[in-house]
């Protein structure tokens, strides 16, 4: 994935099952070295903009987070991992191969606020 990048959450989506269909699952999980990174309290839809960058590090003596400059510098301070999009992506996929965009990031804000998987 290509970081330092702003994208609509549909786009990442669009992008996400574009590999998981050609490449399967495992492509999906080999490279989850980003987060996506968005506005804080708004609910996850096709429109919502982030950017890709590098996951969250930890500060181990203070035990904060510490974002990205470039997730900071553009108030994008609400972080989401890969793998937890990557295991959406493939729960939902398991359930439904032709679940919508729409339905899976549903199924993004389902697991956000429930920390489970959604039943489609």
């Amino acid at each position: 994935m290509e970081k330092n990048k702003k994208i609509a959450l549909g786009e990442l989506i669009s992008e996400l099952k574009s590999v998981l269909i050609q490449d399967g699952e495992n492509s999906l999980t080999d490279n989850e070295d980003w987060f996506y990174y968005t506005e804080e309290s708004a609910m996850l839809d096709l429109n919502t903009i982030g950017i890709i960058a590098d996951p969250v590090e930890v500060d181990e003596e203070e035990w904060e987070e510490i974002l990205p400059d470039i997730a900071v510098e553009n108030d994008f301070l609400n972080p989401i991992s890969s793998e937890l999009i990557d295991n959406v992506l493939i729960n939902a996929f398991s359930q439904n191969a032709r679940v919508s965009n729409d339905i899976i990031i549903e199924a993004l804000n389902y697991y956000i606020e429930n920390d489970s998987f959604m039943a489609l």
